[in-house]
């Protein structure tokens, strides 16, 4: 997918004087370094990280139980520094760290699974409590990977936090739905008729937005949203 590169957050004889005796990466022509930054900066996949924080709160939710002690006085989940991801080119100089975080605004961000259910919260953990609003806002195109056999109802919730955000600022130019075939269901089924109503709800609220944003929207079954995928009371 071709992108159109962004000028450079300084010219070339600011960088120069600031940072080229410290960095000779940034005597390269811009457009090179812009393309090395593309090369090697990805989103982390939040799969493990996610795994990780629902196997932490189950542990320590057990402890709870096995104590008999009040859910009360459960902690609130948080992530815990170790778990959180920071290339290590953004703790470079000030000026490849701008550069590199305008390249990682271009990249993909995919999202596999949402956050994990926590006792504590009654609910999915907060995406933004993984990555910053302001990254959020200032992604390009998102790709939304969903299995809605296992959670929709936490799906749902997710995306409404995305959409919170985005709707405040965003600079997206595409978003990617892919449904998966749950091994679940049969071949063509995908969600369970109990989940209906959150589905609908999840995917007509990412068309409505889309549509007023003038965001491009692809994936399944988007191009006809005229979900009647369950015989349920809406």
């Amino acid at each position: 997918m071709s992108t159109t590169i962004p000028s450079p957050i300084m010219d070339a004889s600011q960088a120069h004087s600031q940072d080229c005796r410290a960095s000779p990466f940034l005597l390269l022509p811009y457009h090179i370094r812009h393309e090395i930054y593309m090369f090697v900066l990805e989103y982390p996949d939040f799969r493990p990280i996610f795994a990780r924080m629902e196997y932490d709160c189950a542990r320590g939710e057990g402890e709870h139980d096995r104590r008999r002690l009040p859910k009360c006085v459960l902690p609130t989940p948080h992530v815990p520094a170790r778990l959180k991801v920071t290339p290590g080119i953004f703790l470079c100089n000030r000026q490849i760290a701008m550069e590199a975080r305008e390249a990682m605004n271009f990249k993909v961000f995919t999202l596999r699974r949402p956050p994990p259910y926590t006792i504590t919260l009654g609910r999915p953990m907060d995406i933004t409590e993984f990555i910053s609003q302001d990254t959020l806002k200032n992604m390009r195109r998102v790709e939304l990977v969903m299995n809605l056999f296992d959670d929709a109802r936490g799906w749902c919730k997710t995306v409404e936090i995305l959409l919170d955000v985005w709707s405040t600022a965003n600079h997206l130019k595409k978003i990617d739905i892919s449904l998966e075939q749950p091994e679940e269901l049969p071949s063509g089924t995908l969600w369970h008729e109990r989940s209906a109503r959150h589905v609908i709800k999840m995917l007509s609220m990412i068309q409505s937005f889309a549509r007023e944003c003038g965001i491009e929207l692809t994936g399944t079954p988007l191009p006809a949203l005229n979900v009647k995928k369950a015989n349920v009371d809406l």
